[in-house]
């Protein structure tokens, strides 16, 4: 698995960055996606991109539709008891 099937700058590939965390979430498509692609990427990139930078709007048009919650690589979630 892919940390981020969004890009292939190396550290949303590996989801590794020694001055912050990023995070991911899985979407409707199966895919992953990384906060930094989420917010920056889907959004100025592509045919359907807005061409005024990033929305303000995080549920835009030009963004996957979420089916998680945000994680980071090696996070477990623990199971209620």
């Amino acid at each position: 698995m892919s940390f981020c099937d969004f890009c292939d700058c190396s550290d949303c590939k590996t989801g590794d960055n020694g001055l912050f965390k990023i995070y991911h979430a899985n979407t409707s498509e199966g895919k992953w996606i990384c906060d930094i692609c989420y917010a920056y990427d889907v959004c100025t990139s592509g045919p359907n991109r807005s061409f005024n930078g990033p929305c303000k709007d995080k549920l835009c048009e030009h963004r996957p539709k979420l089916i998680s919650e945000w994680k980071l690589k090696d996070e477990v979630s623990e199971v209620s008891k």
